[in-house]
């Protein structure tokens, strides 16, 4: 699903596969890297890698081909598929609210890590479908908004992104022009809002709530403020390191016109 390779890239982007040097000095080679993200409605893939040193300035992540995986929900427990490069893959049905679990033995260590996946986000809403949203001078002095907002009793967090569907893209300021897609970080609260200097392009927008557990909230915040740093990553992986997580999204549209 093409969220769940935004999800990925994110963190690839944040620096889980790069290291800098002083912890390249000191990282271990005999830990496996977990990469899952679990989408409830989806079926469930996993990437399995190693850190590899070539030499003290620089490392790469190989592939971990041919483990065992048992993914384990309840009294459901199955054996994944190996695909190639580190890939696998079970055709089983993500549920929301029930937990996930998957066990291995590398380098004779059992491996292992759960996730429970979330209930879908509870009523979201926005305050408007369109947005006016204007070039920026000194004779500008209106702000647009669009406000969103939705329920959350279990406090769990959240976090959204904004993405530009247009395939031909129309930018509200010709000097200024970044990425189709912003994220916003992963918040308690129950709202956002967002103003007309949020957007750089004028046309239809995807707006997307994720609901995520604690995990997935504790490896965005620190590859947001340590993007070049793999010090004491955060990790839900017994023996190993990475991330076994999940979520649960819900998505609204929106127009920014002129």
């Amino acid at each position: 699903m093409r969220i769940q390779y935004y999800l990925i890239a994110l963190f690839i982007a944040l620096g889980l596969v790069s290291c800098e040097k002083d912890s390249i000095q000191t990282a271990d080679t005999n830990q496996v890297v977990v990469e899952a993200y679990l989408k409830a409605g989806d079926t469930i893939s996993l990437n399995l890698t190693r850190q590899f040193v070539i030499d003290s300035d620089d490392s790469i992540y190989e592939p971990v081909n041919n483990a065992d995986i048992t993914l384990t929900c309840g009294e459901i427990s199955r054996h994944m598929t190996f695909h190639s490069k580190g890939k696998y893959s079970l055709p089983l049905v993500v549920e929301a609210g029930k937990t996930y679990s998957i066990s291995f033995t590398y380098n004779g260590k059992q491996v292992s890590a759960e996730t429970t996946v979330p209930t879908a986000p509870e009523g979201f809403k926005a305050s408007k479908d369109t947005i006016q949203a204007v070039v920026r001078d000194a004779d500008v002095e209106t702000t647009y908004y669009a406000g969103y907002s939705w329920n959350n009793p279990d406090e769990m967090y959240h976090y959204m992104t904004v993405e530009c569907l247009e395939s031909k893209l129309n930018p509200i300021n010709t000097s200024y022009k970044t990425t189709t897609i912003r994220r916003l970080n992963p918040t308690k609260n129950t709202s956002y809002s967002l103003s007309d200097q949020s957007f750089t392009y004028y046309g239809l927008h995807r707006v997307i709530l994720y609901k995520i557990p604690d995990e997935f909230a504790k490896l965005y915040e620190h590859y947001s403020t340590n993007a070049e740093s793999l010090t004491s990553p955060p990790t839900n992986v017994t023996h190993g390191l990475g991330i076994f997580t999940s979520y649960s999204p819900d998505t609204l549209y929106l127009q920014v016109v002129k």
